[in-house]
């Protein structure tokens, strides 16, 4: 017999079915409403008249469903319930007189399963049960009931934690109370031996588990609940508080494949370590729903398990950290990783509004960009991209990258045309004697044998690069352009940027500092943060688009915060 969700339906009117084998990772950004959600469904688990109605503030119903027949269903109230057959009773607790077998028969039929049943077989973790309090000690307690006369398990589950913390999971079973402690199991006498004063005194030596730090006692209360406890229904509040990375993988592993795999889990979190893991674990199990509050309701964006196995089966995600961009509300992509050091340096140093700004991330190259976006569109994340203004060069390539931020090319298609006309029109300022002439010169100062000097090279490259239209572009940005075709470049730019597309007027990153030599981008990026990127004159138009990003970020948050 198993309880499970089946379906739910939220006060906006979305219906989010599930598997009864589902775990469901809920994510968004801050104050959308995680753990609300979890409380609108443990509110349904508390209820004691179980009806489909919930009135919470996110779910307006819920379709909790069984997988057993009635006569499972009596059996099991039968054995765990206190049953008075002379009366054809059984005794829940809290009802004087108890519930006749054909009041429970009739309400199981209506899909009315009792809240002492159901409560038994679902828990909810929050951040301060996991801690200390009665509940915690309730955990416990249970937990040594079951494992009192079974090693096995004990073991088993001193191995989980063993691996999150290098320290065994010890019961101790010699004390008043019963206990668990951490410490090194193998210095314990072994089998008949187990009942001495050696025993006594080296579990004495051990600590208890509830003296240790928040961590621990958090991951040892979710540890023992999961493997001891027979819950069909589990719910986790933020299960990466007190846990650093190690912990919240091994947390993954627990959950993943180390319960019964008919567990319906739901879990609220803002961890990219910890859904990484889920989904290296279990990818085929994982549900994902993304908040966004709306004024008036929370939209979720619902990503069902065959959904995330596709998303998570492209290397462009699984391979990059931008699974992060869940837990924001606006992020930015980048083309690499130099872009991502310099614009995450200036916001850091830069007071404005960035409560909807989220963290800035690296795609690979500006081709990347618009399969990443995607992807992210999928999830309902909202994201801005920074890129250079040669993503302007090739049509085709555009043409994906404006689609992807909700675009289309032919709204920019005449722009675009005068301005591939002003390119294909404009002569080279350099012509073939010069070029020739300048060769010679540059390798005037190298013999037949010898080996060609860096020096040598890199003043080939830029003399190379000033026969490039598009190398000139980006050295110099919209400047390039004149008469029509400037205008028609500021309307394409100004077109991208409404829909989040930051393309660089300046032409690249290293435009915004040009007393800094820009042959070597790392080079070039070691210099420019040692500068006071706050006030240096130089940068201003840098802390522009900072401003810019945090103005969209805003603006998108008008939608979604």
């Amino acid at each position: 017999m198993q309880f499970y969700f089946g379906a739910f339906e939220t006060n906006g009117g979305q219906a989010l079915e599930l598997d009864r084998n589902s775990i469901v990772v809920v994510t968004g950004a801050n104050n959308v409403g995680k753990s609300t959600f979890l409380t609108d469904i443990n509110r349904h688990i508390d209820s004691v008249h179980r009806t489909h109605s919930l009135k919470g503030a996110i779910l307006k119903s819920a379709d909790l469903k069984i997988d057993g027949s009635c006569d499972d269903y009596i059996k099991y109230v039968k054995e765990k319930f206190k049953y008075l057959e002379e009366e054809e009773k059984v005794d829940f607790g809290g009802y004087a007189n108890g519930l006749k077998i054909s009041t429970i028969i009739g309400r199981f039929e209506k899909g009315n399963f009792h809240e002492q049943v159901i409560s038994r077989r679902s828990l909810r973790l929050t951040a301060e049960n996991r801690l200390g309090g009665a509940e915690y000690r309730d955990g416990l307690k249970g937990a040594v009931s079951t494992l009192f006369y079974d090693n096995s398990s004990e073991f088993s589950i001193s191995e989980i934690f063993k691996r999150a913390f290098g320290v065994d999971l010890v019961l101790d079973r010699l004390s008043e109370s019963s206990k668990f402690r951490i410490g090194d199991r193998s210095k314990l006498p072994k089998n008949a031996n187990y009942f001495s004063q050696k025993t006594r005194e080296t579990l004495d030596s051990m600590e208890d588990v509830f003296s240790q730090g928040d961590g621990m006692r958090s991951f040892a209360r979710m540890l023992l609940e999961i493997k001891t406890g027979e819950r069909d229904i589990i719910l986790i509040d933020e299960p990466e508080l007190f846990l650093h990375p190690p912990q919240l993988r091994e947390l993954a592993r627990l959950i993943a494949r180390e319960t019964a795999p008919s567990t319906q889990f739901f879990i609220a979190t803002h961890n990219e370590t910890f859904l990484r893991s889920l989904l290296e674990y279990s990818m085929e199990r994982v549900v994902l729903l993304r908040l966004k509050r709306h004024a008036t309701a929370t939209d979720i964006t619902h990503l069902a398990s065959e959904q995330v196995k596709q998303l998570w089966g492209d290397a462009n995600i699984s391979s990059s950290g931008v699974m992060g961009a869940l837990f924001s509300h606006t992020s930015v992509l980048c083309e690499g990783d130099n872009d991502v050091r310099f614009l995450s340096s200036m916001r850091n140093e830069l007071d404005f509004d960035f409560r909807f700004l989220g963290d800035f991330y690296h795609c690979g190259g500006k081709h990347r960009i618009p399969i990443i976006k995607n992807s992210l569109n999928a999830l309902g994340v909202s994201a801005a991209a920074v890129v250079d203004i040669d993503c302007l060069s090739d049509r085709g390539e555009f043409k994906s990258l404006i689609s992807s931020f909700g675009g289309k090319i032919d709204d920019v298609s005449e722009a675009f045309q005068k301005m591939q006309i002003f390119i294909d029109n404009k002569k080279s300022e350099i012509t073939a004697d010069y070029f020739s002439s300048e060769i010679a010169r540059i390798l005037s100062g190298c013999s037949g044998n010898s080996a060609v000097p860096n020096e040598v090279r890199t003043r080939v490259s830029e003399l190379v690069k000033k026969t490039s239209s598009w190398s000139q572009i980006k050295e110099i940005g919209i400047n390039y352009f004149s008469g029509e075709a400037h205008e028609a470049v500021i309307n394409i730019i100004s077109y991208a940027r409404e829909r989040g597309l930051f393309i660089l007027e300046h032409g690249e990153l290293e435009s915004f500092c040009k007393s800094i030599p820009r042959s070597n981008k790392a080079k070039w990026l070691s210099r420019v943060l040692c500068k006071d990127l706050s006030s240096d004159s130089e940068l201003t138009d840098a802390r522009k688009i900072i401003k810019d990003l945090s103005d969209f970020s805003l603006k998108e948050s008008g939608k979604s915060a």
